[in-house]
């Protein structure tokens, strides 16, 4: 199985969905919706459904992934005939940054490239270097997912199982 993440239209607007890519027919499944849809056939409430199928297949992949072998079982047993309404169209999907990292900090700014900055500038290293690193940090959201150029596009795969 091949997962990813794309965004979908829903009631409060765009969220975010975990999905199986199946290359070879063409579509992705959305997992939520699929297990949802599953529940609701087996007697569940719309609302009851939704509530299970997003504990088991979170917005996030990192969550998902921390369930272990659980996610994995439900999403092989969620894709392998989803309800029509869980199904997308390969090349009519939006994709998303497959992994999503609570906060990203960037600890390029070692001591040799601070030299050689203030070195080019005629100074040396600020004193406060050593007293206190600086970082970089941003928000996760603004990760920005690949951007295909041809019909033979690149998946943003995330993690593939057999």
């Amino acid at each position: 199985m091949k997962f990813a993440r794309i965004a979908v239209t829903g009631v409060d607007g765009e969220e975010a969905r975990l999905v199986v890519v199946q290359p070879e027919a063409q579509r992705v499944v959305d997992l939520a919706t699929a297990w949802r849809l599953r529940l609701e056939q087996r007697g569940a409430t719309r609302e009851a459904a939704r509530r299970l199928a997003t504990a088991l297949f979170p917005a996030s992949m990192s969550a998902a992934i921390a369930l272990g072998e659980a996610f994995r079982e439900a999403a092989a047993e969620a894709s392998a005939a989803p309800a029509e309404e869980a199904v997308h169209p390969l090349a009519s999907v939006r994709w998303l940054p497959p992994l999503d990292p609570p906060t990203i900090r960037d600890f390029t700014a070692f001591e040799q490239h601070v030299r050689n900055m203030a070195a080019r500038q005629g100074g040396s290293v600020f004193p406060e270097f050593y007293q206190r690193p600086p970082y970089f940090k941003i928000n996760p959201l603004t990760i920005v997912a690949p951007r295909p150029r041809s019909p033979g596009r690149t998946i943003p795969v995330i993690w593939t199982t057999s």
